[in-house]
């Protein structure tokens, strides 16, 4: 199985609840994103630590190096990653 799918299965696997009204899951939609543009900043973040240059990271990504820096090279505040940090853990209690 290809890495993608691979995750893609796993993702799936983790979020599927069972017997939860669709309308309901819509709900997590917000969240999941959220969630995954702060991965996307902590991941690009680490690679610029370990040295990777705007190319490096634009090429892994698929896009130019301005869009890679436009997006991910400027500091938003991690407000909502707290708030994703604190949903997560009220749902596991």
């Amino acid at each position: 199985m290809a890495r993608d799918e691979e995750l893609r299965q796993k993702l799936l696997e983790a979020l599927d609840r069972g017997g939860r009204d669709p309308l309901e899951i819509l709900d997590d939609l917000e969240t999941l994103e959220a969630f995954a543009d702060d991965y996307a900043r902590a991941r690009v973040a680490d690679a610029r630590a370990a040295g990777a240059s705007w190319s490096d990271i634009a090429e892994k990504l698929g896009v130019t190096r301005q869009a890679a820096h436009k997006r991910f090279g400027t500091k938003k505040p991690r407000q909502k990653a707290l708030e994703l940090r604190l949903v997560f853990d009220r749902k596991k209690q």
